[in-house]
């Protein structure tokens, strides 16, 4: 096959290449073709034997002949689209070895793109075979004999080849063809019009073309407050929206939202959220994409679905990508499914999404989680794109097995808010200082950090681990120090002390109000030691009883001067976020 020069300046301007699992989407970055294309060190460009299924590593691909359910291992017929632009055929690969390297290439085109991740589809006879749905946008050609040669590289090991003999599909006119196919399993198909625009599918994935007139009618007409631009469950569970962006641009200043779903997930942009103003009168648009993968277990976290991996890139109106939105100047949220089963079990306490830029390991959880029970779904605010993914976190200590407090301590060190002594301990009964739960308290909050200058109190040295977090705690009254201008942070903290604390904490988010005098009567009169109680004090235990944050000891005793467990202080601040509806 020869390769025109016009069809090699195409290859510089390939958009998108995406390889999808059959329970994960995998994406793939293309390597661009300013230059011809070079083998591997060492490899020859001849034929490979075609394999078979009983070969130790082979490759099938999925004919799109007359039997769509066919899988061939030596040539498969695939369908290009009218414009004989784009192909979409799916893949399956089947070795006992781990394709941390595995590549694509296509004799005439060279190296089609580096795998950035994966997913095991099943497993055969103790081999895992991987399966992808490939999208190649190219300008094709469909006269040769074969078109192309599919080759399959792991590393700088050759795997079997297989012969793609392109065909456009029936009607298109032009050569190739050889009659009509009974049927057109892998190119766009329309699944019908949608009210923002047209919805058509291939691979699994649903696109929806927002018709601009639609969309700026929706605008001027005002009335609900978020538009949805949802890919219908008909047209796939994942799903992309191509949007211009002087429409949505138009939305978001009109002070709506736009909420982008798919598959149960969703993602929702509000106003200030995207600077759309350098795109302005170009006739660019936005695509947005909400993709599956599999995600992995990691450490003490078990994920309870498909990860979802979210992006949002530039289209000039030429069709050429311009680049790829990966911040927001204002927070939006991404909504994750999660699988019942996977969660059975498990309290929602210990759910959380979690985000990751590689889609692998490390995995940060999102601080303000909320978990719907009846939707199977974890929302979090967000303000950058990558792979999100619904994670029970599994770990715990040895030493709060059946402890009173072992839930609520597991789910404080799912969000990262305290952790152990040791990776195996807690250390329950361990008393705790006043820098430890100022630091605990602001971390719960999401304090903004606010670096330790030393002039706040004398005892607090910039640079010690508790510095920033006692700072950003007192610049905002939620901590406060001594009349000697300590803060006493190795002091163990007392119970009175840490009721103050949470207390300062419900007024910072003004939450502090709706105690009367006779509520707080009443809330001190509940203690028998209520006299030991200090003066200084007896405001926040009353409004910290009240709104039963911190409870006695048994046998209606507070002892407020006794020191605090780093069970308690835990409980305390897990009643605390709830209480603020942050739990």
């Amino acid at each position: 096959m020869r390769i025109r020069s016009t069809d090699r300046a195409l290859l510089g301007n390939i958009a998108l290449v995406i390889f999808l699992a059959m329970l994960a989407t995998l994406t793939l970055g293309l390597t661009p073709t300013a230059q011809a294309f070079n083998a591997p060190d060492g490899l020859k460009s001849q034929d490979l034997t075609p394999a078979k299924s009983t070969d130790s590593e082979w490759l099938v691909v999925q004919d799109q002949d007359e039997n769509p359910n066919d899988w061939q291992h030596g040539s498969a017929k695939l369908v290009t689209n009218s414009g004989k632009t784009s192909v979409s055929f799916t893949v399956q690969i089947c070795t006992d070895e781990d394709f941390s390297t595995l590549y694509f290439w296509v004799d005439g085109v060279g190296k089609l793109g580096e795998t950035v991740s994966k997913a095991t589809y099943k497993n055969v006879a103790g081999r895992s075979v991987y399966q992808f749905d490939y999208v190649w946008n190219y300008a094709l050609s469909v006269d040769g004999d074969p078109d192309y040669i599919l080759r399959v590289y792991g590393g700088d090991n050759p795997y079997p080849s297989v012969d793609l003999d392109l065909e456009e599909p029936y009607g298109g006119g032009g050569g190739g063809g050889g009659g009509a196919p009974a049927q057109q399993p892998q190119v766009p198909q329309s699944t019908g019009n949608h009210p923002l625009g047209n919805v058509t599918t291939a691979g699994g994935i649903g696109t929806l073309v927002v018709d601009e007139q639609v969309l700026a009618g929706l605008v001027a007409a005002g009335g609900t407050a978020a538009v949805v631009f949802d890919i219908p469950a008909t047209a796939g569970s994942q799903g992309v929206v191509l949007v211009g962006t002087d429409s949505l641009a138009s939305l978001l200043q009109a002070g709506r939202q736009a909420v982008f779903s798919a598959g149960g997930a969703n993602l929702a942009l509000g106003p200030g959220s995207l600077d759309l103003a350098a795109f302005k009168g170009q006739g660019a648009q936005l695509r947005v994409s909400l993709l599956q993968a599999a995600a992995a277990a990691v450490d003490n976290l078990r994920p309870c679905g498909n990860a979802l991996h979210i992006g949002i890139e530039v289209y000039g109106a030429d069709g050429l990508r311009k680049g790829r939105i990966s911040q927001l100047n204002a927070a939006g949220s991404v909504t994750v499914p999660y699988l019942a089963q996977a969660a059975e079990g498990i309290s929602p306490l210990l759910l959380g999404v979690y985000h990751s830029q590689t889609g692998s390991a490390p995995w940060q959880r999102l601080a303000g989680s909320q978990v719907n029970t009846t939707a199977h779904t974890v929302t979090a605010p967000a303000r950058s794109f990558s792979a999100f993914a619904v994670m029970a976190y599994n770990g715990t200590f040895a030493d709060i097995a059946g402890h009173w407090a072992q839930t609520d301590i597991r789910a404080l060190v799912a969000r990262g808010i305290v952790s152990g002594v040791t990776p195996v301990l807690f250390a329950p009964q361990q008393q705790v200082t006043r820098a430890q739960f100022a630091t605990m308290l602001a971390k719960a909050l999401a304090l903004q950090v606010r670096p330790a200058s030393g002039q706040r109190f004398s005892d607090v040295r910039p640079g010690s681990w508790y510095a920033d977090a006692v700072e950003s705690a007192a610049a905002i009254g939620l901590v406060n120090g001594r009349s000697d201008g300590t803060f006493a942070p190795e002091a163990v903290i007392t119970r009175a002390e840490l009721a103050v604390m949470v207390a300062n904490a419900l007024r910072v988010r003004n939450q502090a109000g709706g105690l009367s005098e006779a509520g707080m009567e009443a809330a001190l009169a509940s203690f028998s030691d209520r006299a030991d109680i200090p003066a200084w004090a007896q405001p926040a235990v009353a409004l910290a009883s009240s709104k039963a944050i911190v409870r006695g000891r048994g046998a209606g005793v507070f002892a407020p001067l006794a020191t605090a467990t780093r069970a308690e202080a835990a409980v305390m601040i897990k009643n605390t976020l709830t209480t603020l509806g942050s739990f």
